[in-house]
């Protein structure tokens, strides 16, 4: 089992303070229920379902963000 006293928030990188489980739909066909966990910081613990989302996307986009970072070899140092 994970230790979620140790999670980040899922808005920012603050130490969380609160979790929740909440519901983001329910299929009609089957009644299958899609769930996220959501670990909030003092900044964002009063942050609407909604905008907490937006963030969370927000912050996945940028960790997952891994563009090699090109090296500055074109530069010809002329000292």
């Amino acid at each position: 089992m994970n230790d979620l006293k140790n999670e980040e928030c899922s808005a920012c990188s603050n130490k969380n303070v609160y979790f929740s489980t909440e519901i983001l739909s329910i299929d009609e066909k089957n009644g299958a229920i899609k769930k996220i966990y959501l670990f909030r910081c003092k900044e964002h613990l009063d942050t609407d379902l909604d905008e907490m989302l937006t963030l969370r996307r927000k912050k996945l986009a940028n960790s997952y963000d891994t563009s090699p970072q090109k090296p500055d070899s074109h530069k010809i140092d002329n000292a």
